[in-house]
């Protein structure tokens, strides 16, 4: 083994007669000498730098000034360059002084190795095989906190990456390893998925050789477990996805979905994407339906969701039915009991509430009798009610009864959204009902001109604006309103 301290005194005697300038308070400066531009360091100044670096466990810096030197036409000993080579290999892995607070491996082969190195050819077989191995498991442990996840997980990424990976791991040793991975482990700053997800594959065949499958497979679903989130919350282009998606059908089977750590990754995830919808924001559906169709508790996962963010304000009525199955059965039926309360208390007519009720799914939320009588004590506070709606809550009511979805009821309401229209100036709406109704039978046609006429005995004739009289104010459909106000004049006055 080289003394590194007598190395580097010989070196800085020799800097103290040649090169003087570098000499401060009879020392060798190393800021004196890294104030010079690397060109013209002499090459005794750079032997120096070598052994004063090295003594300092910082490799990288020794190296670089190795190189210079080497270039500039010193001629280090193999025993030296032997000797310089274990103590930077040993460096390595104990990664002092880094400023990421990790170890970089990879230098095995991404430093001492790179082209024209001085040290290459003295790096043995057993330093890239330690590097990949120790520095893999280690990375991986590291990656379930916070600081290893940034720190670890780029390290990973270069070992996994390394072209040499698959031929220097040692599966066998791998199986052991697996089992001291501590849970949630993670991916955030690991890009490599598809070099990890065919390790895993060969990994997962040496776990089966060595323990039972029981055992094998919840070591298995750990190291699967950080994978399965990438996948899940990853945005690859279309090829790329198709392949993800190809390769994990082959390790993702049931006997593994069922493992612990790949459950509680689901869980999570389904939470995730439950409580984004909500709350009505983006989130993705495949991704939900996944999760919702491998987990084992689904009920368990929705009702935790529910409780964290009902206090919010989930609006019901605004879910899809995709998302609404997911909401307890006693909390929807508690809604369902709270919006019929509301309606039946209702003394002015709230288009909210009438919308949240028709939305409920008839046979399935409500029954069809209670549907229908509270859907109806919503519609007749709407026709009694002194003071009119607006002309948007007008146009709402008639894209739900100008379907005459309710009957002849639905008619007489459509008598008194019509004249709301009118009054607010709703020309096309208005003209769309008017249409409606002039090709209707005779009974339905009768009780909808009735409910007209006994709007104005309630409120009072209604006011035409002229741009309402032009037949070309709904172009390109035809206006209908001058007609009807020609046939009844008596309920309206033109301005």
């Amino acid at each position: 083994m080289i003394d590194i301290h007598e190395r580097e005194m010989k070196s800085a005697e020799i800097v103290k007669l040649r090169c003087p300038q570098f000499v401060e308070n009879k020392e060798v400066s190393h800021f004196a000498i890294r104030s010079v531009h690397v060109d013209e360091i002499p090459v005794e100044a750079e032997e120096f730098l070598v052994w004063g670096n090295l003594k300092e466990n910082l490799y990288w810096r020794s190296f670089s000034s190795l190189q210079r030197a080497c270039k500039k036409g010193r001629r280090f000993s193999p025993q030296d360059l032997e000797g310089i080579t274990r103590i930077m290999v040993w460096q390595i892995f104990e990664g002092k002084n880094l400023a990421q607070d990790f170890p970089k491996y990879s230098d095995v082969w991404e430093l001492l190795e790179e082209k024209d190195s001085p040290l290459a050819m003295y790096v043995k077989d057993d330093d890239r095989k330690k590097a990949v191995n120790s520095g893999f498991w280690h990375a991986l442990k590291a990656m379930a906190s916070k600081p290893g996840i940034w720190n670890a997980g780029p390290e990973l990424e270069r070992i996994v990456g390394y072209k040499e990976f698959f031929n220097l791991f040692d599966y066998k040793s791998g199986a052991k390893m697996a089992f001291g991975v501590p849970p949630r482990v993670s991916f955030e700053q690991f890009n490599h998925l598809e070099r990890y997800l065919i390790w895993l594959l060969v990994q997962e065949i040496e776990l089966y050789k060595e323990f039972e499958r029981g055992k094998a497979n919840e070591a298995i679903g750990r190291l699967a477990a950080p994978l399965v989130k990438s996948l899940l919350r990853g945005s690859f282009d279309y090829e790329e996805r198709k392949r993800m998606r190809n390769m994990a059908n082959i390790f993702v089977r049931e006997d593994l979905i069922k493992t612990c750590d790949i459950q509680k990754v689901l869980g999570e995830e389904f939470e995730l994407g439950l409580a984004e919808a909500f709350k009505r924001y983006d989130y993705s559906s495949r991704t939900l339906e996944i999760c919702a169709r491998n987990l084992k508790d689904i009920r368990k996962h929705s009702s935790a969701v529910w409780r964290r963010i009902q206090s919010g304000g989930v609006q019901l009525h605004r879910l899809g039915p995709e998302i609404k199955k997911y909401v307890p059965a006693e909390a929807y039926k508690l809604y369902v009991e709270q919006l019929k309360r509301k309606i039946d208390e209702m003394k002015r007519f709230d288009i909210g509430l009438f919308e949240q009720w028709i939305s409920l799914r008839v046979g399935e939320d409500v029954s069809r009798q209670v549907h229908s009588i509270t859907r109806n004590k919503a519609l007749e506070v709407y026709i009694s009610q002194g003071a009119r709606v607006s002309g948007e809550d007008a146009e709402k009511i008639s894209m739900f009864t100008g379907k005459r979805t309710i009957g002849y009821f639905g008619d007489r309401v459509n008598g008194f959204v019509a004249m709301d229209l009118l009054a607010r100036r709703r020309w096309l709406k208005a003209s769309e009902i008017l249409v409606l109704y002039r090709r209707m039978p005779d009974k339905p046609r009768r009780l909808f001109f009735e409910a007209a006429k006994e709007y104005v005995q309630r409120f009072g004739k209604v006011m035409i604006a002229n741009e309402g009289l032009d037949i070309t104010t709904c172009y390109p459909h035809y206006n209908t309103v001058p007609d009807f106000v020609g046939r009844f004049p008596g309920l309206f006055q033109v301005k």
